[in-house]
């Protein structure tokens, strides 16, 4: 790991030549002068995204409060360089940028864990976001004031992609009945187990989360995932430090251009939807074995599990190489114990309903 640059800082210093982080939050719910720290993994084919990004993260109302914000840049051994977007981005008074860079490229997880591994002890909170998004100026101040409370430890807030039609809320169908915190800003407290919408449901995306750094700050994420790691980590921090979760209704975070995006930019290809329904079978297999989830749940993720193999079956059954396909099916059963026992219960279906043609969960 190594850090390649600290690219601008308007950070005010103390008598000792430390960043100084100023008061930190009290009880009111007011902003104070906290420190916040910025995670942003890196690995784009096409520069441009990354100072817009930076730019929404300059934006934010908390630097007008006297906050602190130090960004992490995690170049994951992207093809397109960072350090050419950092050149000419101008910071403003109270924003550092760093640069750091991936021994190897090891996905999402590994980026942020290294973003995680540099945040100074003394920061109060943690925030993430990808390089393709940006925040609205609102999202920081949002999250410091919803997390004024010593058990509130998770902020999240409501998502668009820029080619979607509903936002991730009204997808999800998240539901009301939650305590209102602050009713004219839209800030809640999570009320009940969030535990679905975290892992089945996808409800709260890790680039709308701001996290207690003091709390979690021993949390980090499962670098064997290469999908659903955010989803994992959330729901760890709820069962491992019964963390409580805040949010607020309103869209905060919003995918404008999409970037690379393994899971969602597929185009047709058959080799890419192998790949991607391969790390979501491992996924949901992570889910049914590894995590101590509670019973109510159980029903929710073999059902996803079950539609995990699902989709993996068919994707190794798509076009492509004799190799490609028996590999596909190698890796599956690699993942998954219980897929090949699957796969002969799917063909015994298929020769009993032939004549439907149908291949059903």
């Amino acid at each position: 790991m190594t850090n390649t640059h600290t690219w601008a800082t308007g950070a005010r210093e103390d008598e000792s030549g430390g960043a100084r982080g100023g008061a930190r939050g009290g009880e009111s719910g007011e902003v104070s002068s906290v420190r916040l720290a910025v995670i942003i993994p890196y690995y784009q084919k096409e520069v441009g995204f990354l100072r817009r990004a930076l730019q929404s993260v300059a934006s934010q109302s908390v630097l007008n409060a006297g906050c602190e914000l130090d960004v992490f840049i995690v170049d994951d051994h992207s093809p397109a360089c960072p350090a050419t977007e950092l050149e000419t981005f101008d910071c403003p008074v109270g924003l550092r940028v760093r640069l750091l860079k991936t021994r190897r490229n090891g996905g999402p997880a590994a980026a942020r864990n290294l973003g995680l591994d540099s945040v100074a002890e003394d920061t109060d909170f943690v925030a993430f976001l990808d390089s393709d998004e940006v925040w609205t100026s609102n999202h920081l101040e949002n999250a410091v004031r919803a997390l004024d409370g010593r058990l509130r430890d998770i902020y999240f807030s409501n998502y668009l992609r820029s080619d979607w039609k509903s936002d991730k809320f009204a997808i999800t169908g998240f539901g009301d009945g939650h305590e209102v915190l602050d009713g004219d800003r839209g800030l809640f407290l999570f009320t009940g187990c969030p535990l679905e919408d975290i892992l089945i449901k996808a409800t709260v995306r890790i680039q709308t989360c701001v996290v207690r750094w003091k709390s979690l700050r021993q949390l980090r994420f499962k670098e064997s995932l290469l999908i659903g790691e955010d989803a994992e980590y959330v729901a760890s921090a709820i069962l491992e430090h019964d963390s409580l979760l805040c949010f607020s209704r309103g869209i905060e975070t919003i995918e404008e251009q999409v970037g690379i995006n393994v899971s969602q930019n597929r185009g047709g290809d058959a080799e890419k939807e192998r790949q991607v329904r391969l790390r979501m079978l491992k996924y949901q297999v992570y889910l049914r074995r590894e995590m101590s989830l509670p019973k109510t749940l159980n029903a929710r993720v073999l059902e996803a599990l079950q539609e995990a193999r699902y989709n993996a079956l068919r994707a190794a059954l798509a076009p492509g190489s004799v190799g490609s396909r028996v590999g596909a099916f190698v890796r599956a059963t690699t993942i998954d114990l219980g897929f090949p026992a699957y796969v002969l219960r799917k063909a015994l279906d298929s020769l009993l309903n032939w004549q439907k043609k149908t291949l059903s969960l």
